[in-house]
């Protein structure tokens, strides 16, 4: 029939078949406008629940949240029943619930005037969906009874948030009323289509449609990148005339796109061999910053840290022992009869036994200890987590590693027996300042040169000169 009807506005001419290009257009209009103003009013009237529902749950969030702050389970089970009895009236509402911060259960509660309903109970994932985020969240399913049911959850805020609130809303008179409305869109777009088409059948395919299609499916390939796409040509009318206009569009397109990505290809090997460049340098600048740190941080000649950087661990440690409670020790050392090693050998034996007992004091001690030159021969160590008497122990245990260790110098031959003499104090025993810590090891290192050098002596008051 309808071949018949398009063979006939064929016979009739061009004003019978726009008349039913019209015809056709109108319907096809009013079908999309139709279906537009149904999902619209659907979303529109979906959106209302949605925002009635975050009103409802926002105006029991605080509360609720503040009855969790303070554990007070009785005024939260109460916000619980008048939040779902008020919910029952103007929304619908078949079950709310109170969930901690983990997703956990706290309180729930059904209306007083509805029985339990099975298949309501938000889903374990929506639970933990709901406890990890802090905007509004909603979910529409079908329960086991074939209930229509929206899950609005809410963030509970008072100060900190203390939890989720979730509720479930009936959709089943939103999708009546929905219902209703498309029946009626639909009685008025038939009835108005029927009109329209009654006048204006048939044609629009032929005449119109098929030709608009074929440049729309065109343009679609060409939009998927088959710039080679063309439009058929076999009328010599307007849209004839249309068609050859937007094949040589087509053409022109092409043409410059193959252009453009050669340029973009040059350019992009431009840019490719300049990011190498760039990369090179900036690795240089790199290694170069690092060495600069390491050079500010280090002795040159032990590879020890420095003085400098010692003292900025030494406050760091003294902050941090404050703060968890715990002790630290500190071991000040230097070689003894240093200058008789370069006034025999020369400075290069004595640097070269500077740099044997920098090795020994690492190998000896671990690695979360601290290692510096403290200055000429003198050597200091920071120990973590070390109280007063293991601190003395890890001394004497270096003093021998020291002893037992065989000094040579830069050519191997033997330099004599190397031996150290130190001081050993404690953080907070003995010194709550890194000054006075200092002092207290090193007034200790002294007694020990003076007391027969080659051992190591625990700080106390009474070798305090002025005691």
């Amino acid at each position: 029939m309808i071949a018949d009807l398009i063979e006939r506005g064929r016979a009739r001419g061009i004003r019978t078949r726009l008349g039913i290009f019209a015809t056709l257009a109108v319907v096809t209009v009013m079908g999309v406008a139709g279906a537009w103003l149904d999902q619209a009013y659907s979303d529109r009237a979906h959106e209302e629940v949605r925002r009635r529902s975050a009103a409802l749950l926002q105006s029991f969030a605080v509360p609720c949240a503040i009855a969790v702050a303070v554990d007070d389970l009785e005024d939260l089970d109460t916000y619980m029943v008048e939040l779902s009895r008020a919910g029952a009236e103007h929304l619908g509402v078949l079950h709310v619930a109170m969930l901690d911060h983990d997703g956990k259960l706290l309180a729930q509660s059904w209306p007083s005037d509805l029985p339990k309903q099975d298949g309501v109970e938000p889903e374990e994932s929506f639970y933990e969906l709901a406890a990890g985020t802090y905007q509004p969240i909603w979910k529409r399913y079908v329960s086991e009874e074939g209930l229509s049911v929206m899950q609005v959850s809410m963030p509970a805020v008072s100060g900190l948030r203390w939890g989720t609130l979730v509720a479930h809303f009936n959709l089943t008179p939103v999708i009546r009323q929905i219902r209703t409305t498309r029946l009626l869109q639909l009685v008025i777009t038939t009835i108005l289509a029927g009109v329209v088409v009654f006048v204006l059948f048939i044609g629009l395919w032929h005449i119109v449609v098929r030709p608009v299609r074929s440049m729309a499916r065109t343009a679609m390939a060409i939009r998927g990148g088959d710039l080679a796409a063309r439009t058929e040509v076999v009328r010599g009318d307007e849209l004839g005339e249309l068609a050859t206009t937007f094949n040589s569009m087509a053409e022109e397109l092409q043409e410059y796109t193959q252009e453009l990505e050669e340029k973009v290809s040059r350019r992009t090997s431009e840019l490719a061999a300049k990011n190498r460049e760039l990369g090179e340098v900036n690795s240089k600048l790199q290694e170069a910053v690092e060495k600069l740190d390491r050079l500010a941080r280090t002795d040159r000649l032990t590879g020890l840290y420095n003085r400098g950087h010692f003292m900025e661990r030494l406050d760091e440690e003294i902050q941090r022992s404050q703060r968890s409670g715990s002790p630290f020790g500190l071991i000040i050392c230097d070689v003894d009869f240093f200058k008789s090693f370069n006034d025999n050998f020369g400075h290069q034996v004595g640097d070269a036994v500077l740099q044997q007992l920098a090795q020994v004091m690492l190998e000896s001690l671990r690695t979360t200890d601290v290692v510096a030159r403290y200055g000429g021969e003198e050597f200091v160590a920071l120990l973590p987590g070390t109280d007063m008497d293991d601190s003395l122990q890890v001394a004497e245990q270096l003093r021998e590693s020291v002893e037992l260790t065989p000094f040579v110098g830069p050519d191997g031959e033997d330099v004599g027996e190397v031996r150290v003499s130190g001081g050993v104090a404690a953080f907070p025993d003995h010194a709550k300042e890194s000054t006075v810590l200092l002092h207290s090891a090193d007034m200790a290192l002294y007694y020990a040169k003076k007391h027969g050098r080659n051992r190591m002596i625990l700080w106390s008051t009474e070798l305090d000169p002025v005691n």
